[in-house]
């Protein structure tokens, strides 16, 4: 191969080699001229280009015809919408405008090269078209003297638009009069006629003699001519006339004279060429030497290679993800990756094997890189991170390191170029400040190359022979060039409509990558002309482009670095190294010593991951990422961690030890610090300052301090008033400390000094702080307190001041956080991964590291903390550090002056010098201990005289306030005793309107409502409810119905079970009165008192379920009492001004949803989205009727500024609302005011208030004339034309038309036929029955809410009675969730474990079975029909199998870089949708709604526009419309199956998350911690008649995933696969039934499939178990159930076994071993077609090991050892014997423990079948 030809040339044997290598070429230019492109290996496009067969049906165009791709099975299905720089072809298919009429038909039915194509001009505004062959050309190539149109029709008619400025007597030319045609001097007077108009000939025209003596007056010095005008002196060929003189031409200065150097001599030129080229014979192109450039290129998901002289065409990788940056030296393809979260730089053998990630730490996104063929270094750029980075990777080592050469003044990096000859690079750069830099390989002499004229400066390259540098200008649409010194800068093309991305040159020749027309052309270098389109991309842009030549390297270069520097070596320029050549880097871990040699480690910043009891430490480097297991022996587990900066080590807590231990990281020991009185500990926090170690005690409230100089400890701060600290962090520097206090479920941050005064404590922050945990943080770089809130799901900030609070990002349940360097790390609670982004950047995107692999057991990954490693940057100048400050104990810091101050520990007081401490007895009972150790009486705390030291004493007192007053909860203020319950708020903190009685009702005059309002006894019985629960209206009529139904107060009979279901169905809604909702006879779980009926696991579990709190009460714990009138508690709670947290404890209405828990039970602050009511521009939640009050409510006058309206009613919290029109729909007075009423118009009465409503034609515009179909309206200036209700005006004006209101306004639920100036409603039976008001109702059992929340999956009755507890789990994981109405199973996906469960909702003790061995499953739908259900696998698969048949078969397969996000099914029209989603770190998210049949044919796109990222799909079967959720554009949005009709139906001020249907109404639910569900009933169009409500379902855990329980939902008809006779599986269609095997085949019934190797791994069990028990992977039961699998496994081996060893002779049973590769065997067929590597297109040659699948069910077993040999050979060895057990057919060679055996069915093994 000739690559393997290149690469073995060395500098030793250059001559050898060379011959060698013209050896091989010579045979390959004359195999080539016979070459035979023949299959099954390749593939003969129409033009005779030869290409790889994998490259056939690829989607593609790389025939550059369009040959290839003919014949295929195109899914034209695909309802692609054309973008406007595009041609439709029709049938779904478009393609770049300028590949139409090019000759070449690109479309499937050659529509763009026939009439219908080049009839419409395709060419660009800057472009012209010739009009013969439609060719398109720039318009500055028109008259230019050049043929570029191939037809010479760009040079006809050009008179007068020639540009000859050259065409003079001083360059041997003459100009015809036409003007439009040049001349040589010699054609002049020769008597022909040279010029088309004869010009050339006659006028002054003579005889040779009389030319002779006309000549010899001009005196020439080199010759003369006659001309028509008279003797002109003319020069010879390289001289121009200057007078009569003629002087050299300096051929050299003129642009393109020669391909690379150029000589100048008299008269003429030389041009020569560089080594490994050879001069044309036209003495100005070089021409390489050796075979034919090889150009690679990315199609972002692939990596293909073009030869540039024969234009065979290869694939090289498949399946990249994302890639950009592409580059080859000889040896190794290289790409980068830039798709989010799998940024890196990979490497791979010429033929794509071997693929190896180098880069895959410290990158953000790795644009483009180039590699230095002299020392190895991949250069790169980042445009995320901005910087430009090197590598060196060392490949027996496997090592890879990386040092950042430029991270300053640096915004958008994208090109970069190396020129090793000059050891400088080049880099383009296309952010705010646009520019190309340059500097040397070692990253000194920084210059800025080029800057001016520049805006979106992409592709880079160097013409080495030239010594030039090109680029593109994308947003210019221009390719320039200018020399090395950054002169002469040239435009080679201008206006360029492509969108030009990448840039390579090669011979005389650039190439550039086009977005727009998805293309790579070539063209001249110098020129621009001569273009031809090289390739042709239909699927995606073309990102890289690099050309390989062994001549564009030139290994003739020494290499400095042989031998030098201990890490990477970098080229450098000579006047930077001092010579030298070379300059020594280190990684970011290590510095470089004094030598200027070699790296010496320094202390790198790291973090500290505790999971479980085992602490790992992290070390995140430009490169690579390690994650180091620390032998941290006899943890039972981990609460907190923090680093001792001081001695190098790490503090751990232990809460199940009650211990406080010191790992020495040094010397890996570890050792008791702390082991008395120690409690919980949620918090620790070293100072390295002092030396002290801090820590929050949860158990017992305190913060304590313990001191490394003295060793011992001192309580700093406890308990007051049930404030308990639980979260801390330490400000050092600044003597503070943050804390985190909690009080009945109030969360607050204070500050106080670091020595726990409590005189300096200052309140920062309280709003919106949910906890129950909350952990703090403080970065010293950026000054700023970080804070994570476990439910409120919040990363946020604040200075140390408690200003500038800022919300760094939403994260899931964020547990613990630390920063190292840029980054801020965190861990979620149950979650098993690291996650980090960069700090002050929170734009950027999140990175998570996977911990998985070190969990131990499942609940390993509960509590995961983080600490971070960071080399002390304290100052050492402070007094704490000498000598301790003196204090024989503490010394202790705070914000005063001096900085510090010396403290006891508890037991002792502090002596009169300040500095020593001394015994002291304990305080007594009846004795207030200060926190210095005095003790004072007790009677003298709050009493006004500050006795302590501190004056804690008289802190957290209550106000002190006279008889006549109420002294405010918050101890701040007290008002006067008459201001209380005044229905105003006079205390800040509420609570002088907290716990108010009712209002006596005076009943003789007035009615008490049921739930106490009055009102007047006029309104009783008057059909109108007045009291809000109707009771005013109760007992007013008598009547019956029959027994199956309920008779409504108005007369109108419903079925029994829609009696006091929450819904009004009566027209009075009486059956909603006198509701009791008490299941005491029915309930056999837990009977709350209220009636209500919860699972009894649900009791005393911490969590209030009951809605009265009663399923807390009498536990271990002390809880509230019941509430009855003997305790002096109230019954009920005022519900227009209280809320009841629990019986007998009420609070005012206002405490709602305010972000504070006010209960103590936290149930005040359950269900809420943001603020219910009106939101303050502060944050501030307040009441309705606070706003406009002429009161400063909200504290910054937003209440009560002019532009604020008084909204009527509460506005929904969830929902954006709609911005409605200010449409008058009556008569418009000519001052704008609006009557609504026509009526008031022509009334004889002035309306408006300017009188315009009268007069004028007035009783008289509705005369004969008016000719008004309907009605007429009398108007002062004319007649109006108006329809009855039903009717619309026509366009005459006059007549009215039917409004078909069915189409128009949608008003029915489900089924709408269109009348005659009306319409009428129907619904779908026996499931649904039409209400009164014209809705369907569906029919049979109540629904129900099924959700996944925490670790349990839960149901939930429509009216909130019945809670059970579906199944609980602590390692439950939910990635899909979906349920069988029908037979009320539940099915659910858990991604991590690969594994689905089905289980029934109604019966616990029912089998559960599951589905392992799956890759990643995620999203799935069930078939109710058929019971099959679908599910996404590996994020871009739909499978589907069928539990009770125990069979899988693949449906379909995204296309790569996609992801499926959502699916839905519907069986009964047999179709299934899902939205696939892409992504790409420079822009959006880009989501696609499609829709196929259930057996996976006929698949299109129905909505591809405008969805950024569609997370969940619901579906109408009844009116055939698909709803969506997108996340990032925060809408539900809907259309009809087909994709018409499209429609926002709802808009969020959140993320929604999930969308659920049933009854006319919508629910749904957004991306937040504990968020509910929220139900909007749909009518009509108009969003702004949406009637939403949230659903009250009480969790503490968020709910995850839920859907809606009614057999309506799921239509119960015949199934259709019932009677077919299929092999494995039958699916559903919208047709007839299919068929279908394993692999996705359709066969005909009776028809046995041939796939039975097909998703092996997949494996059915069923286990028992209660509602507590585990999954598959930890039960019992699916232990035994694998057990018995294995044994089943066994034996049938041991079947086969004997039957092999019979024909081999072996004597020993070994264990079970399944192994694929469906490639084996295909490696001989290639070779005996001579295909390797890139020569032959076979990425598959040589097959890694990874690309093979091996599976081993005994991985338990450690009786024998598996050894991989080679992938050929497989050695099993069983105690002392070992043997062969299979020879397989590759050459690779790994070994490991046959227990560990798990290796990746090959990916490409379908790319050769």
């Amino acid at each position: 191969m000739i690559q393997r030809e290149w690469s073995s040339i060395s500098k030793g044997s250059w001559c050898t080699a060379l011959l060698v290598v013209i050896a091989v070429f010579c045979t390959f230019v004359q195999s080539s001229s016979s070459y035979e492109c023949v299959g099954p290996s390749h593939f003969e496009c129409t033009n005779h280009r030869c290409i790889s067969m994998d490259l056939r049906c690829d989607g593609d165009d790389d025939c550059n015809d369009g040959s290839d791709e003919h014949g295929c099975n195109v899914d034209k299905s695909k309802n692609e919408t054309c973008a406007s720089t595009q041609f439709d072809c029709g049938q779904g298919q478009c393609i770049p405008r300028s590949w139409v009429c090019d000759g070449n038909a690109d479309c499937e039915d050659g529509k763009d090269e026939g009439a219908v194509g080049c009839a419409e001009s395709h060419c660009a505004a800057s472009e012209w078209e010739c009009p013969h062959n439609h060719r398109c050309i720039p318009n500055d190539y028109i008259c230019d003297g050049d043929d570029d149109c191939g037809d010479n029709s760009d040079e006809d008619d050009c008179t007068g638009k020639n540009n000859f400025t050259e065409c003079t007597s001083a360059f041997g030319k003459f100009l015809c009069k036409n003007r439009n045609q040049c001349i040589d001097d010699s054609l002049l007077c020769n008597g022909h006629p040279d010029c088309k108009d004869g010009s050339d000939e006659g006028g002054h025209c003579a005889s040779k003699a009389q030319v002779a003596t006309d000549c010899a007056k001009l005196n020439c010095t080199h010759s003369c001519v006659e001309s028509p005008d008279g003797p002109v002196c003319v020069c010879g060929s390289g001289y121009h006339l200057e007078g009569n003189v003629c002087e050299d031409i300096n051929e050299c200065l003129e642009w393109g004279t020669c391909d690379q150097m150029c000589e100048n001599t008299v008269g003429g030129y030389i041009c020569e060429c560089e080594p490994g080229y050879k001069l044309e014979s036209n003495g100005r192109t070089c021409k390489a030497e050796e075979g034919e450039g090889l150009l690679i290129y990315s199609s972002l998901k692939k990596i293909k290679s073009l030869y540039l002289t024969s234009r065979i065409s290869m694939t090289v990788a498949s399946e990249v993800p994302y890639a950009t940056g592409v580059s080859f030296d000889g040896k190794h393809v290289y790409w980068t990756t830039v798709l989010d979260g799998v940024e890196s730089i990979v490497r791979a053998s010429e033929d794509g094997s071997h693929e190896t990630t180098i880069v895959d730490s410290g990158v953000g996104s790795p644009e483009d890189l180039a590699v230095d063929w002299v020392t190895g270094n991949i250069y790169f750029t980042d445009g995320e991170y901005q910087q430009i980075g090197i590598c060196t990777y060392n490949e027996e080592l496997v090592e890879t390191k990386c040092a950042v050469l430029h991270n300053k003044d640096l915004n958008k990096p994208r090109a970069i170029v190396l020129n090793p000859a000059d050891a400088v690079m080049y880099w383009s750069d296309w952010g705010f400040k646009p520019l190309i830099a340059r500097s040397g390989m070692d990253g000194t002499d920084f210059y800025e190359f080029v800057t001016t004229e520049l805006h979106w400066p992409n592709g880079l390259t160097i013409d080495h022979g030239n010594r030039r540098v090109y680029w593109v200008d994308a947003r210019l649409g221009t390719v320039e060039t200018v020399d090395f010194q950054g002169r002469d800068r040239r435009k080679i093309l201008t206006d360029l409509n492509d969108h030009p991305f990448a840039i390579a040159v090669f011979e005389d020749k650039i190439y550039w990558s086009g977005w727009t027309n998805q293309e790579i052309v070539e063209c001249n270098k110098f020129t621009g002309k001569n273009r031809v389109q090289v390739v042709k991309s239909r699927k995606d842009k073309i990102y890289g482009v690099h050309i390989f030549h062994p001549t564009l390297q030139n290994h003739s270069l020494p290499n400095p670095c042989a031998g030098k520097c201990s890490d990477i070596c970098a080229l450098s320029p000579s006047a930077s190294s001092g010579g030298k050549g070379y300059s020594c880097l280190c990684p970011d871990n290590k510095i470089l010593s004094p030598s200027g040699e070699w790296c010496q480690e320094q202390p790198k910043e790291s973090v500290i991951v505790s999971i479980g009891n085992f602490v790992f430490q992290l070390k995140v480097t430009l490169g690579k990422q390690y994650i180091h297991p620390l032998p941290v022996n006899n943890l039972q587990s981990v609460s907190a961690i923090v680093y001792n900066s001081f001695d190098g080590s790490l503090l751990i807590a232990d809460p199940d030890a009650k211990m406080i231990y010191s790992y020495q990281l040094n010397t890996d020991t570890m050792e008791t610090l702390i082991d008395l009185k120690v409690g919980y500990v949620s918090a620790l926090a070293y100072d390295p300052i002092g030396r002290n170690l801090y820590w929050c005690d949860k158990e017992a409230g305190t913060v304590e301090v313990f001191s490394f100089f003295s060793h011992r400890r001192k309580l700093l701060l406890r308990e007051f008033d049930d404030e308990k600290p639980f979260a801390m962090t330490l400000i050092p520097e600044e003597g503070l400390m943050f804390v985190i206090a909690k009080a009945h479920d109030h969360l607050h941050i204070d500050r106080i000094n670091m020595d726990g005064s409590l005189s300096t404590l200052t309140h920062m922050t309280s709003l919106k702080l949910q906890g129950p945990d909350v952990a703090l943080h403080y970065d010293s770089d950026s000054r700023r307190v970080y804070w994570a809130d476990h439910s409120a799901g919040l990363i946020e900030s604040t200075d140390t001041n408690g200003n500038d609070r800022q919300v760094y990002r939403d994260v899931s349940s964020p547990l613990a956080l630390t920063d190292v360097d840029r980054d801020l790390y965190w861990t979620s609670d149950g979650r098993p991964h690291l996650y980090y982004s960069e700090k002050s950047n929170a734009s950027m995107p999140v990175r998570k590291i996977n911990m998985e692999r070190f969990l131990r057991s499942p609940k390993d990954h509960y509590r995961m903390f983080v600490t971070a490693i960071i080399p002390d940057k304290t100052t050492r100048d402070h007094p704490c550090q000498t000598n301790n400050g003196k204090c024989s104990h503490f010394c202790l810091l705070t914000s005063r002056n001096p900085k510090h101050v010396c403290s006891c520990p508890d037991g002792m007081k502090l002596a009169d010098n300040g500095q020593d401490c001394e015994e002291i007895a304990a305080c007594g009972a009846h004795e207030y201990h200060c926190t210095t150790g005095e003790c004072i009486p007790m009677s003298k705390k709050c009493d006004r005289n500050k006795d302590c030291p501190y004056g804690e004493d008289e802190t957290f007192c209550p106000a002190q306030c006279e008889t006549d007053q109420f002294a405010c909860f918050d101890g701040q203020k007290c008002i006067d005793a008459k201001d209380r319950c005044n229905m105003h708020f006079d205390c800040h903190d509420h609570s002088d309107e907290a716990n108010c009685q009712n209002v006596t009702c005076d009943q003789s005059y007035n009615f008490l409502c049921r739930i106490g309002e009055c009102v007047s006894h006029a309104v009783l019985c008057n059909n109108e409810w007045n009291c809000k629960d109707g009771s005013d209206e109760e007992n007013c009529t008598t009547s019956t119905c029959p027994s199956s139904e309920f008779r409504c107060h108005s007369g109108t009979c419903i079925p029994k079970n829609w009696v006091c279901d929450l819904d009004a169905d009566c027209p009075d809604q009486s059956d909603e009165n006198n509701c009791s909702f008490s299941r005491k006879e029915k309930c056999t779980e837990f009977l709350c008192q209220s009636g209500m009926c919860v699972a009894q696991e649900l009791v005393c579990n911490g969590q209030t379920e009951c809605d009265d709190g009663s399923d807390e009460f009498n536990c271990d714990e002390p809880v509230p009492k019941t509430a009855n009138k003997e305790d002096g508690f109230i019954d009920n709670c005022d519900e227009e001004k209280e809320f009841m947290c629990e019986p007998g404890k009420c609070i005012n209405l206002i405490f709602k949803c305010n972000g504070v828990k006010d209960c103590e039970n936290g149930a005040d602050e359950l269900n809420c989205i943001g603020c219910e009511q009106f939101t303050c521009n502060n944050g501030k939640c307040i009441t309705y009727d606070l706003v406009c009050n002429d009161d400063d409510d909200c504290g910054d006058s937003s209440d009560e500024r002019p532009l604020n309206s008084c909204p009527d009613s509460k506005e929904n919290p969830a929902i954006v609302p709609a911005h409605i029109p200010n449409v008058c729909h009556g008569f418009v007075c000519k001052n704008g005011e609006c009557l609504d009423d026509f009526s008031l118009v022509c009334n004889k009465k002035q309306d408006c208030k300017d009188g315009s409503d009268e007069g004028g034609r007035c009783g008289s515009s509705c005369d004969v004339t008016a000719n008004c179909s309907q009605i007429c309206r009398d108007k002062p200036n004319g007649h109006e034309c108006a329809c009855v209700p039903g009717f619309k005006i026509a366009e005459d004006g006059r007549d009215c038309e039917d409004i078909d209101e069915c189409t128009e306004l949608e008003p029915c639920s489900q089924m709408c036929f269109n009348t005659y100036g009306s319409y009428t409603c129907a619904c779908l039976g026996p499931d649904y029955i039409k209400k009164s008001d014209g809705s369907c109702k569906a029919t049979g059992p109540k629904l129900q809410y099924v959700f996944a929340t925490g670790y349990q999956i839960r149901t939930i009755s429509y009216l909130m009675t019945d809670v059970k507890v579906a199944y609980y789990s602590a390692d439950l994981e939910v990635s899909g969730f979906d349920v069988n109405m029908r037979t009320e199973h539940v099915y659910w996906s858990s991604e991590n474990k690969g594994v689905i469960t089905k289980m029934s909702l109604t019966h616990r003790h029912e089998p559960k079975h599951f589905i392992t061995g799956l890759r990643r499953p995620s999203e799935l739908a069930v078939d109710w029909i058929t019971h099959n259900l679908y599910f996404v696998q590996a994020r871009n698969i739909i499978n589907v199998c069928n539990f009770h048949l125990e069979r899988c078969a693949q449906i379909l397969t995204a296309e790569s870089g996609l992801e499926i996000n959502s699916l839905a099914v519907d069986p009964v029209r047999g179709v299934l949708f899902w939205s696939e989603t892409s992504r790409i770190v420079w822009n959006m998210p880009k989501s696609s709604i499609r829709r196929a049949d259930m057996n996976g044919k006929n698949i299109e796109t129905i909505v591809s526009a405008n969805v950024s990222y569609a997370l969940d799909l619901a579906l109408d079967p009844i009116l055939n419309h698909v709803y969506w959720v997108d996340k990032t554009l925060k809408v539900i949005e809907r259309a009809n199956y087909d994709g018409t009709r499209r429609r926002v139906i709802l808009t969020s001020k959140f993320h929604p998350k999930s969308v659920a249907l049933f009854d006319g109404s919508i629910y749904w639910s957004v991306e937040s911690s504990g968020s509910p569900i929220t139900k909007c009933a749909l009518q009509g169009l108009s969003t702004e008649s949406y009637s939403c409500n949230q659903i009250p379902i009480k969790v503490v855990d968020p709910i995850t995933h839920f859907t809606l329980m009614q057999p309506a939902l799921q239509r119960n008809i015949s199934n259709a696969c019932r009677n077919m006779e299929c092999s494995h599986m039958c699916v559903l269609s919208s047709t007839l039934p299919s068929c279908i095997c394993r692999n996705g085949k359709i066969v005909p019934p009776k028809t046995a499939c041939t796939d039975s190797n097909y998703m092996p791994e997949t494996h059915f069990l069923e286990t028992t178990g209660t509602v507590d028990g585990q999954s598959p992977g930890y039960s019992w039961s699916s232990i035994c159930a694998t057990i018995i699998l294995v044994a089943f496994i066994g034996t049938t081996f041991y079947a086969l076994f004997y039957y092999y060893n019979s024909k081999y002779n072996m004597r020993r049973l070994f264990p079970s071993i399944h192994f694929k590769n469906p490639a084996f065997n295909l490696q001989s067929k290639f070779q005996a077609n001579g295909m390797t590597g890139l020569a032959s297109g076979n990425h598959m040659a040589h097959l890694s090991s990874k690309d093979h699948h091996f599976e081993n069910p005994l991985q338990e077993s450690r009786e024998g050892e598996v050894r991989i040999v080679t992938p050929n050979e497989i050695t099993i060895s069983r105690a002392e014997t070992s043997w062969t057990s299979a020879h397989l057919e590759d050459s690779s060679s790994i070994e490991t423990e046959y227990a560990d055996l798990v290796v990746e069915t090959n990916p490409k093994a379908n790319l050769i079948s």
